[in-house]
Order: structure tokens, then C-alpha cells, then sequence
């Protein structure tokens, strides 16, 4: 179990390093991690799906990613207390429930059992059988006593207020009733959670950000309806958008035919929409583990870190960054990006999230720009992520151009975006060359679009 860090004293890196990453786009490399797969492997005696652990040779279920990340997380974030209660949503009998209860106190798993469409599903994810025999779906002795199956709504959850220590739900929210149901059973784990509490929550992501469904989520909307759904949940960290997954989305599981193939089960397609798992992890309350985040340089990736305030977090870092509709992206030279934007007008290319919790000290930022083939839009957007609180354009150069935007004081602001500005894509290279907090910011005067 990893202890929690003194809170008046910085955390040591080596600790923090281990968590900042937890939310993230389906991983790979986390089965190269010992202790990870350590987990797996104990995980599978749970589970009578044996072949969906196969993990050599790219032979990846996503589905036993998502059982086995939880489980990683929650320990990680020492969610499992002996004297724990938790919560599954929409948790069918997978082995999760079986694993956790050997080590805490309650499960109660929830789900629509007995639902027709459910219980004869692909796995027969919510069968009604488990109520009086849950040992047909765990293959070795378990802690029947400490385990309470209930049909239960997810988006209408007939327990109090702060009753469990944490909830989990995986791959199953989507399938609630759309984005707002979505947001909805967000909002009813916050609330049957206690404070300080831990909530883990996996679900289908597109992988393009220009196509729409009606369950599953853009990283957008995933921000919207999972990230932001709740006023009482904050997320550990940062999501981790851009694992490398080319060589999966080269072999995809396509729908319908390929949905019992367990070779690179990683990305599923239907038609032209490819998408794939992506798993958050929050915390009830304040951030205690992202405030963490100001005693930290951002992860280097070899280069240097950004010029910022003495003694101050940089508001944006170009080594914390999100990738939109198929953009290119690579670190270069020293503390510098090299983007290739989308051929679409307006689209977005790159996200560098906020380093800092969007207050009322005001920022400044300066980027250096050299702009091939089109214009570009550098832009700051407000905290909703949905409207520009100020955007500026960069014309094609051949020498770099310094470019300022700034947020005045009081006024709260979002993730710095990259995007096209016109018809084609654009190669260019750029680096912020000054971050600067409160009192600069306000003098602070912005070039002209």
C-alpha cells in the first residue's frame, strides 16, 4: 500500500510521479510496468474470462485494461482501507467485485440485472443468477459475506448521501442514456460518496474529435460530461490524452464481426467510427493530489522547463499537451513543439491545459512562433473551454514572431489552443518564452490579431 505524503511537507517526486498519470487513454505500456502487472495477474484468479488476460504479443483486452487500472488506482491512491465501503455502478459481476472484497470492508455492485437487453449481452454482463450464485463467476474462493448485489439505476442511486468510501464504474456509463445521463450518474457517485473519497470511471472515447455519437464521447465532451459533471468531484492529476496507439488503430476490432476477437482488442471500429477506452480518476473535495502539482517542475521529456515567474507553476508548459483531429506533434530543440495542424478551418490542433487552477491573478503569455505554409491561431479559452477569452494569428514567416495573449485579472480562463486559421493544414514550430502570473499580467499589453 503506498502511504499518503505528509501534507504540509512536498511530496517526494517519486511519489507523485507514480499517480500523475492514472487518467489516460488506454495504456499499453502499463502491462510492462512489474507492479501493474502484478495486479493483472492477481486479478485474473478472479476471473473466469481467462483468454482476456493474455497480454504478450499485443494480445490486449481493453476491457481487462479497465478491471485491472482500477484496481492500480485505487491502491495507488490508498482507497483500499480494510474498513473501506465501495460502490460498483453498472458493475454486472465483473472480477473486480470479487478481488476487492478479500480487501475492504463492504462491495455493494450495482447494475440492471435481469434487464433483457443486459443479461443477454455480449458476456451476459447483468444476469440475474448472480444474486443467489455469485461463485458461478469467480473461479476460486471469495469473501461472499462482504458482497451485496442490488438493481439499481445509475443515474438514480437509492443510497444516502456520503455512504461509501469510494465507486467505480467501467464501461458502462456510456450506456446510461447519453451524455446527460452520463453526467447525471457522475453527479449521484459524487453525492454517495464521502469526502476525500475516491471515484474511478472508464468509458468510450472517439479517437476522432470531428465525428458525434450519441453515447459514447469526444475528448470535449468526455471534459464536459465525466470531467465536469460534478461541482464535488475533482480530477487526480491531468488526463493523459496522448499514448501512442497507431499501431491498434492500424488493426482495429471491427463491428460487429470481429467482437469476440481478443487478439489487440484496444480500438473498435463500426463503419468509420474508431474510438477506445479512456479512465479518469477523482476525488471528492479539493485537489489535494494536483496541488501537488506547484512543487514540480512539468516532466521534462529532455528539454529544459518553460521560462516562468520566480518561484511561480507556469500557467501553460508545451510538455503537458493534448493532440485534436489527427494533428502531429513532437518535442524538438530545447523546450519547443513542432505542430502540423488540421486541413479543416478552425480546427484544433493542439491543448495545453491550464498548469495552474484558473483564478483571479491574471496571466500573461508569450509565444515564439515560425509559421510554414498557412497561418495559425494561437488562442486562450475561457473556463468552460468553449468561447476565446482572446486569440491572436500567426501569419507565414520564416523568422520567429513573438505573440502575446493575456487574461486580465478576475477573469477565469481555460486550455491555450492551437488551431488552423484557414483552408489547409500548416507546419509550425513554437515555444512559449514567457509565463507570467498576477501583477505582470496586468501591465501586460497584447499584440494585435
Amino acid at each position: 500500500m503506498l502511504s499518503v505524503p505528509n501534507r504540509t511537507a512536498p511530496p517526494p517526486r517519486s511519489f507523485f510521479r507514480r499517480f500523475q498519470s492514472l487518467s489516460e487513454i488506454i495504456d499499453p505500456s502499463r502491462y510492462e510496468d512489474p507492479q501493474w502487472e502484478r495486479l493483472h495477474r492477481d486479478l485474473e484468479t478472479y476471473s473466469m474470462d481467462k483468454p482476456s488476460f493474455r497480454h504478450w504479443s499485443g494480445e490486449i483486452v481493453r476491457k481487462t485494461y479497465e478491471w485491472t487500472h482500477c484496481i492500480f488506482g485505487l491502491q495507488m491512491l490508498g482507497a483500499l482501507q480494510p474498513d473501506a465501503r465501495a460502490l460498483g455502478v453498472g458493475a454486472g459481476h465483473e472480477p473486480v467485485i470479487f478481488w476487492l472484497a478479500d480487501r475492504i470492508a463492504c462491495v455493494v455492485a450495482t447494475d440492471l440485472y435481469g434487464n433483457e437487453a443486459w443479461a443477454t449481452s455480449l458476456g451476459a454482463e447483468a444476469a440475474p443468477d448472480v444474486f443467489d450464485q455469485p461463485e458461478r463467476y469467480c473461479p476460486r474462493s471469495f469473501a461472499r459475506e462482504k458482497i451485496k448485489f442490488e438493481y439499481a439505476d445509475g443515474t438514480k442511486l437509492p443510497f444516502g448521501n456520503e455512504t461509501f468510501d469510494f465507486c467505480w464504474s467501467l464501461s458502462s456509463i456510456e450506456h446510461f442514456g447519453g451524455h446527460d445521463a452520463a453526467a447525471a450518474a457522475m453527479r449521484e457517485m459524487a453525492r454517495v460518496t464521502k469526502p476525500g473519497g475516491i471515484v474511478c470511471v472508464a468509458t468510450e472515447v472517439l479517437l476522432r474529435n470531428d465525428q458525434s455519437h450519441p453515447e459514447y464521447f469526444t475528448r470535449r465532451e468526455f471534459n464536459r460530461y465525466i470531467v465536469r459533471a460534478s461541482t464535488e468531484l475533482s480530477l487526480v492529476g491531468r488526463m493523459r490524452w496522448n499514448v501512442k496507439l497507431d499501431d491498434y488503430i492500424a488493426d482495429p476490432i471491427r463491428i460487429p464481426q470481429d467482437a469476440h476477437r481478443l487478439r489487440r482488442h484496444v480500438v473498435l471500429q463500426d463503419g468509420d467510427l474508431q474510438w477506445t477506452s479512456a479512465i479518469a480518476f477523482f476525488r471528492k473535495g479539493p485537489r489535494q493530489w494536483a496541488d501537488a502539482l506547484r512543487w514540480l517542475p512539468p516532466q521534462s521529456r529532455g528539454t529544459s522547463a518553460p521560462v516562468e515567474a520566480a518561484g511561480a507553476t507556469p500557467a501553460f508548459s508545451i510538455h503537458h499537451h493534448l493532440v485534436h483531429n489527427a494533428a502531429r506533434c513532437e518535442a524538438v530543440e530545447e523546450n519547443c513543439l513542432r505542430v502540423t495542424t488540421p486541413a479543416q478551418p478552425g480546427s484544433y490542433a493542439v491543448e495545453l491545459p491550464p498548469q495552474i487552477p484558473s483564478n483571479d491573478a491574471g496571466v500573461a503569455v508569450e509565444i515564439s512562433a515560425v509559421v510554414r505554409d498557412n497561418p495559425v491561431r494561437f488562442g486562450i479559452l475561457g473556463p468552460d473551454n468553449r468561447q476565446f477569452i482572446q486569440e491572436v494569428e500567426a501569419a507565414e514567416s520564416v523568422e520567429p514572431r513573438s505573440l502575446q495573449l493575456v487574461v486580465p485579472p478576475g477573469v477565469l480562463f481555460g486550455s491555450l489552443m492551437v488551431r488552423t486559421a484557414g483552408n489547409g493544414s500548416s507546419t509550425l514550430k513554437f515555444e512559449i518564452t514567457r509565463c507570467e502570473l498576477g501583477a505582470a499580467a496586468a501591465s501586460a499589453r497584447p499584440h494585435s490579431a
